[in-house]
């Protein structure tokens, strides 16, 4: 009897230990076109002549390419991409290669969801009814500069402080004017509110950015192929800096900006697309 419990802790643990490493390993599924497009969408095809006489994927003109796969990730800890690239035509490729990030409910997060203005927080100073394009708030000082660039937002139902805890915060408008009055501060919005906010309700500025989110980018002509990776550090409490985890981020998909902005024909080949927690020393 106890010699059968102990093969079956061994055998427990080895599972363990094959799931671990497999949790740590490519969490890309088909990085390298072993399987067609599977896990790829955008306009590309599988090609031959790939990293070490594999398959990889061709991409011709200005595209942006993604996975299909929703790759969950833990924001805490660091993660390296890395591919292989190859220039198939005479001229400089350039390549933006990023990852879109997503929260727990699988919902897109856009950089202006979480690039909150340090030290803007404030409450409204009236009620905001559902359609209304004008707002009033009781501080906006802090705004003006933002403002200024035409990159001003407002967030609504803030979370107090500076704790961040509501980002991503989608309940965001662009702010078209900014005036100060007697009773506070007037406020312009883009587009009509979608729902109501009563008066007191916490706001915040944030600065409008369409910015993704590229962990490496090249632009030059790649004769060979050529390896490239960069790390993706844990997430940061507030802001949308490159390389970094944003707040909320539970689910990512790789994303490649291929020829980006080149009016030729130029095409990009790439394979062994990866994806790897990075283990402390490694």
């Amino acid at each position: 009897m106890k010699k059968q419990l102990t093969l079956f802790s061994l055998l427990i643990v080895a599972f363990s230990i094959a799931a671990s490493a497999q949790q740590t390993g490519n969490l890309v599924v088909n990085g390298d076109a072993a399987k067609g497009l599977k896990n790829w969408t955008g306009p590309l095809q599988v090609v031959e002549n790939g990293p070490q006489n594999t398959p990889c994927f061709s991409v011709t003109g200005s595209k942006m390419i993604t996975t299909t796969d929703w790759i969950e990730v833990d924001p805490s800890k660091t993660y390296r991409l890395s591919g292989d690239f190859k220039s198939a035509g005479g001229g400089p490729n350039v390549a933006l290669i990023g990852l879109r990030l997503f929260n727990a409910e699988k919902k897109a997060i856009d950089a202006t969801s979480v690039s909150a203005i340090a030290n803007s927080g404030t409450t409204l100073a009236a009620d905001a009814g559902t359609g209304s394009t004008q707002v009033k708030v009781r501080d906006a000082a802090s705004w003006e500069n933002a403002m200024r660039t035409q990159r001003l937002a407002i967030a609504f139902a803030t979370s107090p402080g500076e704790e961040y805890s509501d980002l991503p915060n989608f309940q965001t408008c662009r702010v078209t004017s900014l005036e100060k009055s007697d009773d506070g501060w007037d406020i312009s919005l883009d587009k009509p509110l979608d729902k109501p906010y009563q008066e007191g309700t916490a706001v915040r500025a944030h600065l409008i950015s369409g910015h993704l989110m590229y962990v490496f980018t090249f632009n030059k002509h790649l004769p060979d192929w050529t390896n490239y990776q960069g790390l993706i550090k844990p997430v940061v409490k507030n802001g949308s800096p490159s390389s970094t985890f944003w707040p909320g981020t539970k689910y990512i998909k790789i994303m490649i900006l291929a020829n980006w902005g080149r009016k030729e024909n130029e095409t990009l080949l790439f394979g062994n697309i990866s994806l790897e927690e990075v283990k402390s020393g490694n």
